[in-house]
């Protein structure tokens, strides 16, 4: 009896062992898993110079925020008025290759929330 079992036991461990060698999963496997990786095509993670071809870096140095007014509160509130700002920055764009680059004037805006309920 021990013997049946310990050629039952090593078939199935065979058997184990020999699924999980065969089993291959391919590019389009994953794909057709909708998983939210997808494999499809490789994005780049730095702009490309249109010169020669290397990677583009860009920085912004920001200025302080500006206060432009106040507004009715738009987040909800019974009471109070939402603060409106803006600041300018010069955003430094640079090709890490060739080192052609600009400048570029920007302008970024926000609401600050001064709104109440009681």
């Amino acid at each position: 009896m021990k013997e049946v079992k310990k050629k039952i036991s090593i078939f199935l461990m065979t058997l184990m062992l020999a699924s999980t060698f065969s089993a291959n999963v391919t590019k389009a496997d994953v794909i057709e898993s909708k998983n939210t990786f997808a494999y499809e095509e490789i994005m780049p993670y730095a702009a490309v110079c249109p010169r020669c071809g290397g990677r583009i870096t860009s920085s912004t140095v920001w200025g302080s925020w500006i206060s432009s007014g106040t507004v009715t509160c738009t987040h909800g509130h019974a009471w109070g008025t939402d603060l409106k700002q803006y600041r300018t920055g010069i955003k430094t764009t640079k090709c890490l290759n060739c080192n052609a680059g600009n400048t570029a004037n920007v302008k970024e805006t926000r609401t600050i929330c001064h709104g109440y309920d009681n």
